[in-house]
């Protein structure tokens, strides 16, 4: 199979910030769209982290302040990019008073899009006359036709797709709704929980562990730590990852006794897919899943919005996420190449930038 392209636009990397400076770094490394979150101290003393606004417990991975946030959207304008701000979280009635007041101030610093999956907020937004584009994030749960159609309904500019949605979903998908302006996830944090289901409490080692935890992500400790599991024999980084060195705090990282609950299934799809379960639940997993070989089946049906996680990486990281699906991503564009092709160019780019081979950690494995 050879690379057709779907229509003219240019295929666009959404990719995360935490701090000022990564604005212009990251959309001069080849995103066009930024998106990022603020937790107020006013917040934190009314709700904890725990109770992040937008799904980013950690307070290392949250601008300061909307002062801040303003700054980005202007280093973003002036470069020709856009500043997506995130408020993709479901809140309580007693929350709704604060979200508003952030919501507010968001909207006075002149971000271009907000990421939501709150309905009474989104209703919110449509009295207001929606007053900027509204993207629905991963927490929408939006797994099929219906419920996109649904959102589309509501007022929604773009629906960021969950990760369970493999490309293969995708195409049935669009053979009875139009998949322009979905948008999908290509990089990092491939967690096989479901985000709009999810109860788990994150964050609770920031609360517990105070300025301990806070510092260990302020400065990527964990990230590097991480990192280096990755240059490890694969049956000694799982182990090192499932440890308790971080605590088990996060239930996402408990070791979980997986069955295949499906009669249809043979034997050995039973036993692949509680491999491929199992091997996510770790630590391991909140850096290294990668999506890239999948940009080619994406692309395919008329998807040409990539979405990078991690705003808790080092800039570095962050530069080298979008250096490699840019790279990815004007390769398809420029050569046409085959699907093989295409794969093998992603697989050696991956190593020419991280210094590593493939992983067993991919988002869309086939």
């Amino acid at each position: 199979m050879i690379y057709e392209r779907a229509d003219s636009q240019l295929m666009r990397i959404m990719a995360p910030i935490n701090k000022v400076s990564e604005a212009a770094a990251v959309i001069q490394s080849g995103a066009q769209e930024i998106y990022c979150g603020v937790m107020p101290k006013t917040w934190l003393k009314n709700y904890t982290n725990t109770a992040s606004p937008n799904r980013r417990q950690w307070r290392s991975a949250n601008l300061e302040d909307f002062l801040e946030l303003k700054e980005v959207v202007r280093i973003a304008h002036d470069l020709g990019g856009q500043v997506h701000f995130a408020l993709n979280e479901f809140y309580t009635s007693s929350q709704m008073h604060s979200i508003l007041e952030q919501l507010e101030q968001a909207l006075e610093s002149g971000v271009d899009a907000l990421i939501i999956v709150d309905l009474g907020l989104l209703n919110e937004l449509r009295k207001r006359g929606n007053p900027c584009a509204i993207h629905i994030g991963t927490g929408g749960t939006s797994f099929n036709s219906q419920t996109i159609s649904f959102y589309r309904e509501q007022g929604a500019d773009r629906i960021i797709i969950p990760r369970h949605v493999f490309p293969k979903d995708l195409a049935r998908i669009g053979e009875k709704i139009s998949l322009q302006n979905l948008e999908v996830f290509i990089m990092n944090a491939g967690c096989k929980n479901i985000d709009g289901m999810c109860t788990f409490h994150h964050g609770v080692n920031e609360l517990l562990k105070g300025p301990t935890w806070h510092y260990l992500k302020k400065f990527n400790i964990d990230f590097a730590m991480q990192n280096f599991w990755r240059r490890l024999p694969l049956p000694l980084a799982r182990a090192m990852a499932r440890s308790s060195i971080f605590g088990h705090v996060d239930a996402c990282f408990l070791s979980y006794d997986i069955q295949a609950a499906s009669d249809e299934w043979r034997e050995n799809q039973k036993a692949q897919a509680k491999c491929f379960v199992a091997s996510t639940f770790d630590l391991l997993t909140g850096i290294d899943t990668c999506g890239a070989c999948a940009i080619f089946d994406f692309a395919q049906t008329g998807i040409n919005l990539f979405k990078i996680v991690g705003r808790n990486f080092t800039t570095q990281r962050k530069i080298n996420d979008v250096t490699f699906i840019r790279s990815c991503l004007d390769f398809l564009e420029k050569a046409l190449p085959s699907k093989e092709e295409y794969q093998k160019f992603a697989r050696n780019r991956y190593q020419e930038i991280y210094k590593l081979s493939c992983s067993d950690n991919c988002y869309y494995p086939e």
